[in-house]
Order: C-alpha cells, then structure tokens, then sequence
C-alpha cells in the first residue's frame, strides 16, 4: 500500500472534516467529510486556498494569522479555535470548531486541521437558552403570582371570612342548623384558600432566598421538634426512635428543620396504628465512605403508600388521601421538602408497603463535611 492511499485512508476515518494546506494556504487534501461538509467536489477543493472556506473577517485575517505561524509567532504549534464560521459553496455560513497543527512532511512545512460542523450543537444550544429563557419567565410570573396573591387576595378573604363570622353571630338564632352549617363551611374554606396562598408564597421564596450555611447538630434539630410537637406526641401515641447520634452538618438549619419537621408531621398524620412509631437515623453509616453524603431516613409504621403515587405526592398541592377538614392540609408540605433537599444538592425518595409504613430516604448532598466526634 503506497503512503499516498494509506494517508487517504487515515483522513477519511477522522469522523470530523479533514484539511491539509501548505505553508501558503493552499489545500493538499481532504478526507470525504469536507466535501459533504462544504458542498465541493474533490477538483474544486484540492488548488484552492483554505480562506475560501470562510467569511469575514476570517477572510481578511488568514493570510497575516498563516504568517504568523511560519515565523513562530503564534501561541502553540496546536490550536483550538472554537466559534469560528465556515462558508459553504452556496455561500451559507454556518459554525465551526478547528483543531489545528503544524508538522513537517518531506521537508515543508503543512497545516492539518480538523474542522467540526457545530450547526447541531448551536441549534441544541439556542433551543437549551430558549428553553430557559422561558422557563426564567414562567418562574418570575410564578414569583409575581405569588407576592400579588400573598398581598391583594389575602385581605378580600379575610373580609370574607370575618363577614361569614359576623354574619353567623349576628343572625345565628334565625338560622337552621342548615345554614349555620353552610357558613361555617364558608368560613373554613376562606382559611383553607389563606393557607393555599401563604403556601405559595412560601415555595416562591424557598426557590429564591439564599441559604444560610452553617454547622448544624441534627441531635439539637430533632429535640427541639420532639418540644413544639410535645402535646401531639403524647395525644397520638407517638414514639420516636433514634438508633444512633446523628452527625453534625453544614446545611441551613431552618430549612432542614422544616424538612425532618414535615416528614415527622406527616408520620404522624397518616397513620392509623394504636402506638404510631417513627424512626430516625442513617443507612449504614458505618460502611460509608467519609467522603460520600449520609443517607437520612424517616420511617414510620403508617397507612403506606402505593407505589403508583410516589411521584405523585411531591407536586405542589397534590394530596392522596380523603381527609377530614381537620386533618386536610394544603398538599405543599413534601413540595417545600423536596425543593429544600434539592436546593441542598441533595435528593430525595421513598419506598412504602401499603398498611404497613413508609420510608423517606434523602441525602444533603455536598453540604454534608463531617461528623461531629
């Protein structure tokens, strides 16, 4: 096999467009890539000066850059040369990446290049930034929905909710137990529609508001819930286990506080067992790489859940279950845990058996330093 075949060869397997030019600019050869790439027949190509591959300025400044490179004066005899353009035949322009070098063949000196069509890459790219562009929008109108709602439609309600109040106390002995049932009704949405607007409010900032880092001892976290919930605990037959210390970490601790505070809530609220038990710890904390995250858990021996709802239960206002107007939250509660842990470079996830219990697992991501010895 002759070295010119065997250099044909080598070019065509370069998947990239493939140039060799001479120290004047003037092309050698190609691999077949180029001819699709520029829309040239190998005649047209081989004689033809490499600048006539692009437009301006890339035209214009060929010729002093070739130069430079012959008397030494570029940067590195290897290049990379990203968002550059190429000119097709038909003359559309379209983007390109070079990779260039300099070497000796016989005693002259050459130029080979790679030349990368990035036409998909920047149409992905353009799409990817279109994409977030209208993403950012459709967060700020979120946002704007949020302060305006949290602001102008909370007043009207309470005035709703408070005329309900006084009309139920003003006219209450000529009312049936009818329509003082309907009132209280009106009453009891008007605050459930408060809460739904607070909770809005609330996710709009979580996703804002910078977090504060800081050690946190996870010990001193759960104490202190076990205390706001004490009455609870003991109303509802609760009995929290920790099997081992937790670790002491660098998180927001007002935001993890809401997340174990959630899942402990939650624990509580759906479960129908006599004795309702709920345990906190790590997974296997003894074999863990001190370098990777802990993982958390917080099970409990609840009503469970269907596996066709996991997903389901940490969209934004999402409930599974028929509760009574005493127990019926505003379904944001594992919404706000979830974009917590993830603001935390975390994630979370859960595995239940329905009648039995549910596990939550989560990680804190790259917050997690060490452990408090």
């Amino acid at each position: 096999m002759n070295r010119k075949s065997t250099l044909a060869d080598i070019m065509n397997i370069v998947l990239d467009g493939f140039v060799i030019a001479d120290d004047q600019g003037i092309i050698r050869a190609v691999n077949k890539n180029i001819l699709t790439m520029f829309g040239y027949e190998l005649r047209e190509l081989i004689g033809l000066r490499v600048k006539e591959l692009m437009p301006e300025p890339y035209y214009s400044k060929h010729d002093q850059y070739l130069k430079n490179s012959l008397n030494g004066k570029s940067k590195n005899e290897f290049m990379t040369l990203k968002d550059l353009s190429g000119k097709r035949k038909d003359g559309r322009i379209f983007p390109i990446n070079i990779c260039m070098n300099q070497l000796k063949m016989d005693d002259d000196i050459m130029f080979a290049a790679t030349i990368r069509d990035m036409t998909a890459e920047k149409n992905h790219e353009k799409i990817m930034k279109d994409y977030i562009k209208v993403l950012k929008n459709s967060n700020q109108e979120l946002d704007d929905f949020a302060h305006i709602a949290s602001h102008d439609l909370k007043e009207p309600l309470r005035g709703l909710s408070n005329h309900s109040l006084f009309l139920k106390e003003d006219y209450e002995s000529v009312l049936d137990a009818d329509g003082i049932k309907k009132i209280d009704r009106m009453i009891y949405l008007c605050k459930q529609m408060e809460k739904l607007i607070s909770d809005l409010f609330y996710f709009s900032k979580i996703r804002n508001q910078k977090l504060a880092i800081k050690e946190v001892d996870l010990n001193e976290i759960i104490e202190n819930i076990k205390s706001m919930i004490e009455n609870t605990l003991i109303e509802k037959n609760v009995k929290i286990f920790i099997p081992q210390k937790l670790p002491h970490i660098i998180c927001d601790g007002l935001r993890i506080t809401e997340v174990f505070r959630n899942l402990i809530v939650n624990a509580i609220k759906y479960n129908d067992k006599k004795e309702k038990h709920i345990t906190i710890g790590i997974v296997d904390s003894e074999l863990r790489n001190k370098r990777d995250p802990f993982i958390f858990y917080v099970k409990d021996n609840g009503i469970g859940i269907l596996e066709e709802y996991y997903s389901d239960i940490f969209r934004i206002f999402k409930r599974l279950n028929n509760e009574s107007d005493e127990l019926k939250g505003t379904g944001v509660g594992l919404t706000f845990v979830k974009k917590i842990i993830e603001r935390h470079s975390g994630e979370i996830w859960l595995k239940s058996e329905f009648g039995q219990g549910t596990t939550f697992y989560f990680t804190i991501g790259e917050h997690i330093l060490y452990e408090k010895t």
